[in-house]
């Protein structure tokens, strides 16, 4: 646990003399209080690993160590206050003096500054080619067999095959090449892939395997309700069904699932497929022979390993390395997970380090699964910057298996304050660079990337969740609690108030469907609040009180006593993205102007939206829609079913957006036109514009610069958008 303390203690302290060394430069001597606080800081740290290999000679002191470097401890906070370092120097020395009463002493190790690369747009080195899997292309083959084999076609019940193995041997892998098999495509008319985990929710997964074949039917939320559009959307239709990493072994809970799966009607030749690390789970879903995994030979292990941990294209590794890499493949124990992790940690490292790897007392530990635990650990250990070890901490506010959103993910590492601006280097290029880092060390996976080759979304092994777990030390029933992800409002309600009062963040499981009342109005230190839109049926009151909000992703316009646009006033700390939902209950452009999101200057992506199908209702969208106007900073902006005939001023003759990428209006059945801006080139650095069911319009601008990719559907035809 000590080195989870140490690079907490060393971000808040580097912080700390930075803040107060700069706003308190010119008091007589304090300078030199501050550079003893780094002096002592090093000290402490080193010491803190030489209390880590000798808790049972030194108990007391570790104890101490911990309770002072803990991120919830008061004093750690308030060292903020610049008047409080002298106090902190003094316990430093009181401490230091203990530690070496009993003999602690420093331990040195290397350090150095991470190369953090500014890379926006590029992400050739993380290309994922699924074809090439080493040691599984006899089982592919395999179960592809099986699964076309005309004998199982003929049950009209769907079949089971299971795909056991512990954890990081490639089940997933496995399941994933399976499924991207041309046979299988030419065979299945549908395939479905859905994440499980804990816990087994039957709506969930239902609701799941719907939302994957319609996406616009997600809302529906009654079971009976989702069970009744499965049988439309599948009936007729031979399908493949992918339970990734299942942990039921409950027979009632899984023949509940089946049961709903059973009334869809001519479905002849299904087959679902389950990854699991247990034989009990395999027992009690199985109907197919089961596919074990094998564990990989010693130089398949090398092969994974030795493509991490040497580069393409960089020089050859010396003989000493060679014989020292496959002697770690050994050790790898057959798991490819373990080779990946291990080579990511051997890249650019001389024969010596490759050695102290081998010597690691790592792999004394007995059980399987806590030695693939402990490599994970030491990759986390190789991470230098206390900043990226607090980013990847943060990480375990998310569910397993959930798909994370690359830019959601750094603005929300910006909006608790772990990204440092710099005078040569924006935060969003730093959590860009984070990001990349953690990729390439494994830490993330599953990548998704958009047209131009960017990646957008990543997952998280289980093992790293859980290693990002253990290394946040979150625990939902703590008195000291900052960041609440993914439980019941119930659960969050008998969080004692004075912890509700320095809660961070907060993530709403987007499993459970409630009734939210005013119980965030006491979150006074809130950053980050995520509700998942389609969880509750009316919005929390007091969302505006949370004026340090700075992750906030949608809001949803109410009526009859529920909050208004005006909540949004003070919201003015907001980054990153917000969407703005039903507002055809807005009155009039006097209320909507009261949202205030001229001021909200660090948003970058905006979504104004009415609702689809909605009875008629009076035509002020345009009065509507004038009122808000946007920062000038934005860079993607999106219009949905927007009704009036002509867009507003601040698109057209004051329209002046100089960073904004991406502009999107769809279903704006009426608009008429869409006028040229006074000022040219009004949208410098627009890149793509999407025009999608706007059966009326007739006239657009025509001066975009920058413009890269125009999409036009449902328009006239004597539109045309061109580029200057």
């Amino acid at each position: 646990m000590a080195e989870f303390l140490t690079f907490a203690a060393q971000g808040i302290l580097t912080r700390v003399a930075l803040l107060a060394e700069q706003k308190f430069s010119l008091l007589w001597g304090f300078k030199g209080e501050v550079q003893m606080l780094r002096d002592s800081l090093s000290l402490i740290q080193a010491m803190l690993r030489d209390a880590e290999q000798r808790q049972d000679r030194a108990p007391e002191v570790y104890k101490k160590v911990q309770n002072f470097y803990s991120l919830h401890n008061p004093i750690a906070f308030r060292v903020r206050m610049a008047h409080k370092i002298k106090k902190i120097n003094l316990s430093l020395v009181n401490l230091k003096n203990e530690a070496a009463s009993i003999g602690l002493v420093s331990l040195d190790t290397t350090s150095h500054d991470i190369d953090v690369r500014v890379d926006r747009e590029t992400d050739s080195n993380f290309q994922i080619d699924e074809s090439n899997i080493i040691g599984s292309g006899e089982l592919v083959l395999g179960i592809v067999e099986t699964l076309i084999d005309s004998n199982n076609n003929q049950k009209n019940s769907p079949s089971v095959m299971a795909i056991v193995g512990l954890a990081g041997i490639g089940k997933t892998t496995l399941a994933k090449s399976v499924y991207h098999d041309g046979q299988i495509d030419t065979h299945f008319r549908t395939k479905i892939w859905i994440c499980v985990c804990i816990p087994f929710e039957v709506k969930a997964i239902l609701s799941g395997i719907l939302e994957s074949l319609k996406p616009e039917k997600a809302a529906i939320k009654g079971k009976d309700a989702i069970c009744k559009n499965l049988q439309e959307e599948l009936k007729g239709k031979r399908y493949l069904l992918i339970l990734d990493d299942v942990w039921n072994d409950n027979l009632q809970k899984w023949e509940d699932l089946m049961s709903c799966l059973l009334k869809v009607n001519d479905t002849r030749g299904s087959t679902i497929i389950v990854t699991a690390r247990s034989d009990r789970v395999a027992n009690v879903v199985e109907t197919l022979p089961r596919c074990d995994m094998r564990k990989l030979s010693d130089n398949e292990c090398w092969l994974i390993l030795k493509d991490k941990a040497v580069p393409f294209g960089s020089a050859p590794i010396s003989e000493e390395q060679e014989i020292t890499g496959t002697k770690i493949a050994i050790k790898c124990g057959g798991v490819p997970l373990v080779a990946k992790v291990l080579g990511s940690i051997m890249r650019s490292k001389d024969s010596n380090e490759w050695s102290a790897i081998e010597e690691s007392t790592i792999w004394e530990l007995p059980e399987e699964e806590n030695r693939i635990f402990s490599v994970m650990k030491l990759s986390f250990d190789e991470l230098k910057s206390p900043s990226l070890k607090q980013c990847f901490a943060y990480c375990s506010v998310f569910m397993k298996g959930f798909k994370i959103e690359k830019n959601d993910l750094i603005q929300l590492w910006m909006a608790q304050g772990l990204l440092h601006p710099s005078p040569n280097r924006e935060m969003e290029d730093t959590g860009n660079a984070y990001f990349n880092i953690l990729l390439e060390n494994s830490f993330f996976q599953d990548v998704t990337k958009d047209e131009f080759g960017v990646i957008t979304h990543c997952k998280m092994h289980d093992l790293v969740h859980d290693l990002a777990e253990h290394v946040s030390k979150l625990k939902s029933n703590s008195s000291e609690i900052r960041h609440v992800g993914h439980i019941h409002t119930s659960i969050l309600q008998s969080i004692p108030k004075r912890s509700v009062q320095k809660l961070n963040s907060f993530f709403l499981n987007p499993y459970f469907q409630v009734v939210l009342s005013d119980i965030f109005s006491s979150f006074r230190c809130l950053r980050v609040l995520n509700l998942y839109m389609l969880c509750f049926k009316r919005f929390p009151i007091g969302i505006g009180r949370l004026t340090n909000l700075q992750s906030f992703p949608f809001f949803i316009v109410g009526e009859n006593g529920s909050p208004g646009i005006q909540e949004l006033a003070c919201l003015n700390q907001l980054k990153g993205n917000l969407a703005m939902y039903h507002l055809e209950l807005v009155k009039d452009g006097d209320e909507a102007k009261k949202a205030n999101l001229v001021e909200k200057t660090r948003i970058r992506k905006l979504s104004f939206e009415w609702a689809k199908y909605w009875p008629p209702r009076n035509k002020h969208d345009e009065d509507v829609l004038e009122g808000p106007k946007p920062p000038p900073q934005l860079e993607f902006l999106e219009i949905n079913n927007f009704l009036g005939d002509n867009l507003p001023s601040w698109m057209e003759t004051n329209a002046l957006f100089p960073a904004l990428r991406t502009l999107s209006i769809r279903e704006a059945r009426n608009l008429l036109q869409w006028m040229e801006a006074e000022v040219l080139p009004a949208f410098p650095c627009l890149e793509e514009l999407s025009l999608l069911h706007c059966h009326q319009l007739t006239t657009a601008p025509s001066h975009f610069p920058s413009l890269r990719r125009a999409s036009h559907h449902s328009v006239t035809s004597s539109l045309k958008v061109v580029r200057d």
